[in-house]
Parts: structure tokens; sequence; C-alpha cells
């Protein structure tokens, strides 16, 4: 599928499914991701236990299943702050992209992820972004906000 870029807010184009990146250290203090620990605190009490336990690691996704959507936590760094990885990136949201074909998603929503906080470049990281979506049945829905 294809990489679809959207100005707007994420939490309102009604995906079915969202992701962020986070850390691997259990702290979503910063940026969106403060908004998906509000959203889910259920959520946040499972990543964090999941971090605590050393169980997410770069590259990796934590999926969890809420009411009406699905999030995907995407491993995009190991510490908080700006440390995302380009690789982790990629195969964070390949991981996701695999996992919501399998539960029959049709899209995937994002935020420009490792490049506010995160510390990336955002035309390297669009450019990992592209290639990840590219085999993939699943539409990566790129949100900026308006």
């Amino acid at each position: 599928m294809a990489l679809k870029p959207v100005i707007g807010d994420l939490f309102d184009l009604g995906l079915p499914a969202l992701g962020h990146g986070c850390n691997c250290v259990g702290s979503m203090r910063g940026g969106i991701a403060v908004e998906f620990r509000r959203r889910w605190p259920e959520m946040h009490a499972a990543y964090q236990a999941l971090c605590a336990a050393g169980d997410l690691q770069p590259g990796e996704v934590f999926p969890w299943v809420a009411e009406d959507v699905v999030v995907y936590n995407l491993a995009t760094q190991q510490q908080s702050g700006a440390d995302a990885r380009l690789d982790a990136v990629e195969r964070s949201v390949r991981a996701a992209l695999v996992d919501a074909e399998t539960r029959r998603l049709g899209a995937l929503g994002v935020p420009r992820l490792g490049a506010g906080i995160g510390g990336l470049v955002w035309a390297e990281v669009l450019d990992v972004l592209t290639a990840a979506v590219a085999d993939s049945p699943v539409e990566l829905v790129v949100v900026t906000r308006g």
C-alpha cells in the first residue's frame, strides 16, 4: 500500500489503528505519547510493566487492543529524549503493519515518528516509512498536526 500524508489531529481521523514512537524505559512524558497515556491508562501501565521486565526492545512493537482502536507502541528508541534510531523506526513500523494486516485493519495512523523529541531528520524517517509500507496492504497515514 502507500503512505498517505494528512494534516490534522491523529485522534480525530477515525482510523482503526494508531501508533506512536516510544522508548523502552517505560516513560511516556513528552510529545504525543502523553495523550496516548491519558487516553489509555491501562495500556500505559502494561507498557511500564513490559519495560520494567526488559521485554520491550528498540525495533519491537507493543500492540494494545482498546475498545474501538488498536494502539501500537512502536519502540523507536531505548532511552527517552533524542535517542530514536532509523533502524528501530523501520523494524517497529514493519512489525506493526504485519500485525495490522493479521487483524485485517486497513490503515495505521502515526505522527512524524522519531522526528520530534526523538531527534531524527524527518526526510530520512519519511524514506524509511515509505519503504516499510511499500509491500504492505495496510495504508500508513502519517499525520502532521495542523
